[in-house]
């Protein structure tokens, strides 16, 4: 079986959505918090975005120095008013310290 997914434009990206999300924490590990979010995705963070031809983009890092922490962020877009995003955070020193899986539907498209 082949999956066709379109390839993740910036307009189907741009909006408001809201989910679901779990998040594991170091401290929480191996329990998990569940609760609801909601996000705009807005041009400025668009823009920080590497989008790939599968529905997904990411957000990294330019580099990273062990004397700050950094962040990982994804996203994938399973249809055009479904959105994943998957953010894991590390500490200064490189310490993993949690991750977040976010599960959301698109409430309204930005306004032009």
């Amino acid at each position: 079986m082949t999956l066709n997914n379109e390839v993740l434009n910036t307009i189907r990206m741009l909006g408001r959505w809201r989910g679901s999300q779990t998040v594991v924490t170091d401290q929480s590990w191996p329990h998990s918090t569940i609760g609801e979010i909601e996000m705009e995705i807005d041009l400025h963070l668009l823009k920080s975005l590497i989008l790939f031809p599968d529905g997904g983009a990411a957000k990294l890092p330019s580099t990273v120095d062990l004397d700050r922490a950094f962040e990982i962020e994804s996203f994938w877009m399973c249809n055009p008013q479904s959105l994943q995003r998957c953010l894991v955070t590390y500490s200064a020193g490189g310490l993993w310290q949690s991750t977040s899986f976010t599960a959301m539907e698109k409430l309204s498209s930005a306004r032009h």
